[in-house]
């Protein structure tokens, strides 16, 4: 009878061991399942309580690793099938809601590379089209297929407001590029100039102007500063002339046209019933 107190002393002891280590498991939190979890209050959490790295292996390989020193190290690429907010939601990496395909947003206006005056980053460069850029901005076009042409490559300039701008579709705009045999082109796409500027402050001011005849379509290059707008040959140089007389004729067109800034003109190329040098004065004939 003795022996059987003592076993069932034994029994009770083991079962209020048993007790105790399930309520001290318990007590670290919730028991996480394998296949899932519907118990999970509000404060439960996976992670370390302690001065510890949390770590996450697969495969018995460290893949994450949450460091007690405020960065998260992953040993693996990492692949976001969604978008990424970076900030309070400032900058948007991925798939942006209404515009498909891979983007990189900031509604805060800035995105910089190499921005601050702590580091030296005179090497950074940014390609588009291949991996190893050559200068501060590198665009490469390949053409990926066997005996292919090359492809033209251009960066396209447009604006647009409600109150007008150039649109912007592919025949918008001010490109400049190269053409498919590689022979460099600037575009101006609008009916508009090219006008070429140089100098500082207040000394900034037009050196060249290029545009077209709006009847004959034939090109016109002016040299002077802003005065001249509207060149009226082929070759304008110096002041506009802005009306017919003084010595200027509608006929001047294939020729150099060369006005001081009294009007003062002389004409050499061709008329329509020959080659002409002619001058004029401000005085109408």
């Amino acid at each position: 009878m003795k022996n059987l107190n003592c076993f069932k002393v034994i029994i009770g002891g083991m079962f209020l061991v048993l007790i105790f280590c399930s309520s001290n498991a318990f007590s670290q939190g919730t028991n996480w399942r394998l296949n899932g979890n519907s118990n999970v209050e509000q404060d439960d959490f996976i992670g370390t309580k302690n001065d510890a790295d949390f770590v996450i292996r697969t495969n018995n390989r460290e893949r994450i690793r949450v460091t007690t020193d405020n960065y998260t190290l992953f040993e693996d690429s990492v692949r976001i099938k969604g978008s990424l907010h970076i900030g309070d939601s400032s900058l948007v990496v991925g798939q942006i809601n209404g515009f498909p395909g891979d983007n990189i947003q900031s509604s805060a206006g800035h995105i910089n590379f190499g921005n601050t005056s702590l580091f030296n980053f005179s090497n950074i460069r940014i390609g588009i089209g291949l991996t190893a850029p050559q200068h501060k901005l590198h665009i490469n076009d390949r053409n990926q297929q066997i005996f292919g042409q090359p492809n033209p490559v251009f960066s396209a300039y447009t604006n647009q407001a409600f109150g007008g701008g150039t649109g912007a579709t592919a025949t918008d705009g001010f490109l400049v590029g190269i053409a498919a045999d590689g022979t460099a082109e600037l575009r101006q796409q609008e009916n508009r100039a090219i006008r070429i500027f140089t100098n500082s402050g207040a000394n900034n001011n037009q050196r060249m102007i290029i545009s077209h005849d709006a009847t004959s379509n034939n090109p016109r290059v002016g040299i002077g500063t802003i005065d001249l707008l509207n060149p009226r040959t082929f070759l304008h140089i110096g002041q506009d002339i802005n009306a017919t007389g003084f010595g200027y004729r509608d006929w001047m067109d294939i020729g150099a046209l060369i006005v001081d800034e009294k009007s003062s003109n002389m004409y050499f190329g061709f008329s329509p019933t020959g080659h002409v040098i002619n001058w004029g004065s401000r005085m109408s004939e």
